[in-house]
């Protein structure tokens, strides 16, 4: 029988079970069969969407410096009155306590006309490459264009065009109409018969609200006197006051003293004439009057 070992029971599994795992054989031992890692299949491996980092805010759209075809910031003028070279008759004391300081700003102020212009100069010739790739491209478009347009009729299609039914040929070919013409001069009288008439009923609307506005100028206030005595009709004098009544024997206290308000039975009763009363509807006009006045308008062409 061979001695115990010397380690613990739990590091000696731990180490039997380490010492399997370097198998290249599927382990079926420490997994069951309900699991879905039982039966080893190969998987393709996992896409992974990388989700770009969000950005706060927006960079502001970059001014243009130097406009194409411009070489008026590149010439030596323009960057002698932009960036002057220091006045050589001002005095200047490079031995003084300020010694030190004003070689600093000479160096800095160099530094910044130095990189004024060769900013200038770099952003020149990035517009000029810029301008001179555009121009190429549109060459190169405008070329295979033209070479397209006086390219021969292929021969599939020269042979197969007379079974090609005439509405087809003629949406092929719409550039090629010869009726565009006056189909084109069509629209266009169609169009401005269509702003005439619509002109015309706009100056027609004008002139019946002005019709209306004529007709009703009678009512208008327009004066103190006139203002007072509509008070006076409205709500009375501190004499004769209005009052809810109908009577002028009795006064009343309330608008409930004109009687009871109209159920829609009476509505429909004034509309109809199928009242009791259908001479005295509730606003006091009869239909065959309101009839009356609506011809009378569309006759007159405004309001009565």
């Amino acid at each position: 029988m061979p001695p115990a070992p010397s380690i613990s029971c739990r590091c000696y599994v731990r180490a039997l079970a380490a010492r399997r795992a370097l198998s290249t054989s599927p382990s079926t031992v420490q997994v069951g069969p309900e699991s879905p890692t039982y039966i080893d299949v190969p998987q393709p491996p996992q896409q992974r969407h990388i989700k770009p980092p969000l950005i706060k805010g927006f960079l502001p759209v970059p001014r243009k410096v130097i406009a194409p075809r411009d070489d008026r910031k590149v010439s030596p003028e323009y960057l002698d009155a932009t960036a002057p070279q220091p006045n050589p008759v001002k005095a200047v004391n490079h031995h003084g306590d300020e010694a030190t300081r004003i070689a600093w700003k000479e160096r800095m102020a160099a530094s910044r006309r130095k990189n004024l212009k060769e900013g200038l100069q770099e952003l020149h010739a990035k517009m000029r490459r810029k301008t001179a790739w555009a121009d190429a491209v549109s060459a190169q478009i405008r070329i295979e264009r033209e070479k397209a347009r006086k390219r021969p009729v292929p021969e599939d299609e020269r042979l197969t065009n007379p079974s090609v039914m005439q509405k087809v040929r003629q949406l092929r070919l719409k550039h090629h109409d010869p009726n565009q013409a006056a189909r084109k001069l069509r629209a266009l009288r169609d169009s401005r018969q269509k702003y005439q008439n619509t002109q015309a009923l706009k100056s027609q609307e004008r002139m019946e609200s002005i019709h209306t506005l004529y007709m009703h100028a009678r009512e208008f206030i327009t004066d103190s006197t006139q203002l007072e005595a509509a008070i006076d009709k409205e709500f009375g004098t501190e004499d004769n006051p209005i009052s809810f009544s109908v009577s002028k024997s009795r006064r009343g206290v309330s608008v409930w003293d004109f009687g009871d308000p109209y159920s829609v039975k009476d509505l429909l009763d004034s509309t109809t004439k199928a009242g009791d009363f259908p001479w005295a509807p509730v606003d006091g006009t009869t239909i065959t009057q309101k009839r009356v006045i609506k011809i009378a308008e569309e006759f007159t062409g405004g309001d009565m």
